[in-house]
């Protein structure tokens, strides 16, 4: 209410967990200037009564001497020596970076409200707020440091309604918080019927290939490694991509099945050495371009509806590309439940815990060719970007009985 006067709760000085001196003497300093009391030594002799009766404060007032205690100007020097401001722990760049990625808005609170000063608004407008004032602490929002990163873990109908790229947080924010409402709930309902006929056409998919009744019961880890779903197996198969069938070798270059034999000519060749060839390392642009390429192919979960969308990227990458080597343009899907890209993560099983060459994963639990290749090529480029925040998934492999009870040793 207008002109009522603040509250200042008295000061023990004994440490409490909701007690700040710096807070108390800004809260008595306040009160006095409402109370327009502003002579030094008016404050002074007001000062006592907010400490409290028999306190530490109490007892430490009452031993300063006499010209002290008649000086306001001297008993907030003597204050602030006996109880300094507390010293708060300062947080590294990266620290802060950190929490500013960890901070992330989910599709579930896109269309819930939040308050902000008392007042409604809505969860992405307040979301931006908070990271702007993140990335203004890390001094950050005028560069371009991690908006990629950031963006990735937005909700795809937020992805869907911005830009790819931004030059300062500044821009960034703004886009996110200028969205209209109207924009993201049709967003949103399009990517509920969109998941609809994912899970639709997974049905599809399933009934054509059913799901043998052996990995009733396993996890899905384990039926991924090593009792994959039919459609996973035989999306697998289809990603493999193998050259053509080499001609074989004619050790008699004579017998030819053709004429022309007299027409061959013979000559020596001077052997030359290959000069080793060396690797350009990657540019920043490259970088960029690459972490571009994989915000392009989304992994997605191992569930209904994530296997059906891989089914669905590998159809698209098959029209597409064909029979084209995969390079860094052309990136390749990520079979549903193998660990996140550019985590450290092995390039032949795509689990954790141990290197290519040290993989001994059966055939039906291994990730197809094209997908190591695009995961190598990532992390050549771009390193263990990931590894931080990926979550750990490891190869399991057991026994299993099969339906006539023979042991089936994998």
């Amino acid at each position: 209410m207008a002109g009522e006067r603040e509250i200042v709760k008295v000061f023990s000085g004994e440490g409490g967990n909701d007690e700040n001196p710096s807070n108390f003497l800004r809260q008595f300093s306040r009160h006095m200037l409402t109370a327009s009391i502003t002579d030094d030594a008016v404050i002074a002799r007001n000062f006592i009564n907010y400490l409290d009766a028999g306190s530490t404060a109490d007892a430490w007032f009452a031993d300063l001497p006499a010209a002290t205690r008649a000086s306001w100007a001297l008993i907030e020097t003597e204050f602030n020596k006996r109880w300094p401001s507390p010293v708060q722990i300062k947080k590294t760049s990266a620290e802060m970076q950190k929490e500013i990625c960890d901070y992330q808005l989910t599709e579930e609170e896109l269309e819930k409200t939040v308050k902000i000063g008392g007042k409604d608004t809505h969860a992405h407008v307040a979301w931006a707020t908070k990271v702007l004032s993140m990335a203004q602490k890390a001094k950050i929002d005028q560069t371009d440091i991690i908006i990629w990163q950031v963006r990735r873990n937005l909700p795809l109908v937020i992805r869907d309604l911005i830009a790819t790229e931004f030059a300062t947080w500044d821009d960034f924010i703004k886009e996110v918080r200028d969205l209209k409402m109207e924009r993201i709930r049709e967003g949103l309902e399009k990517e509920r019927r969109r998941n609809g006929d994912i899970l639709k056409r997974l049905q599809e998919i399933e009934g054509r290939f059913p799901v043998s009744s052996q990995s009733t019961g396993l996890t899905p880890q384990l039926r991924r490694t090593f009792v994959t779903p039919a459609v996973q197996a035989n999306a697998a198969q289809a990603a493999r991509v193998d050259p053509p069938p080499r001609a074989p070798a004619n050790p008699n270059p004579f017998n030819v099945g053709a004429g022309g034999q007299g027409n061959l000519r013979f000559t020596r060749q001077p052997a030359t050495a290959q000069a080793p060839q060396t690797r350009e390392p990657p540019t920043q642009a490259q970088k960029d371009a690459l972490r571009r390429r994989i915000d392009e192919m989304p992994h997605h979960p191992d569930d209904a509806a994530g296997r059906a969308a891989y089914a669905i990227q590998l159809r698209d990458w098959q029209t597409t590309y064909g029979n084209t080597r995969v390079t860094e343009n052309t990136p390749f899907p990520l079979l549903p439940g193998t660990a996140m890209i550019c985590s450290e993560e092995c390039f032949t099983c795509g689990c954790h815990g141990h290197k290519s060459r040290q993989c001994t994963a059966p055939e039906n639990a291994r990730i197809s060719r094209n997908e190591g290749t695009w995961r190598s090529i990532c992390t050549r480029t771009l390193g263990p970007i990931n590894q931080g925040r990926a979550v750990a998934i490891n190869l399991v492999i057991e026994e299993y009985e099969d339906s006539q009870g023979n042991g089936v040793g994998l």
